[in-house]
């Protein structure tokens, strides 16, 4: 999804997706895998439009990930691996040729 922030005053924009994956069988290790659920949201700025630089060309963005069950594996089971569960908040700059 992408939903344009005009009201605001700016070229923001507001987008993601959420995937959802049901359980696919048994790991290697012969555990039974889990739904994941992977959620990915950003607020985007064009930031060319903003300093007067052509439109759509640099974007600046803020996101946030969230994957519950990553790869299948089941978050509630507590070992060393880890990586079950992915929570992270990133920053970025894209350059659209």
């Amino acid at each position: 999804y992408m939903q344009p922030l005009a009201f605001t005053g700016l070229p923001l924009k507001f987008s993601g997706y959420t995937n959802i994956v049901t359980p696919k069988g048994k790991d290697g290790s012969g555990a039974q895998t889990k739904t994941e659920v992977l959620t990915d949201n950003r607020l985007t700025l064009d930031f060319g439009k903003v300093v007067g630089y052509q439109a759509n060309k640099i974007d600046t963005f803020v996101g946030h990930r969230y994957w519950l069950n990553k790869f299948g594996n089941d978050a509630k089971v507590r070992t060393g691996a880890g990586g079950a569960i992915e929570n992270q908040i990133y920053v970025g700059v894209a350059y659209h040729l």
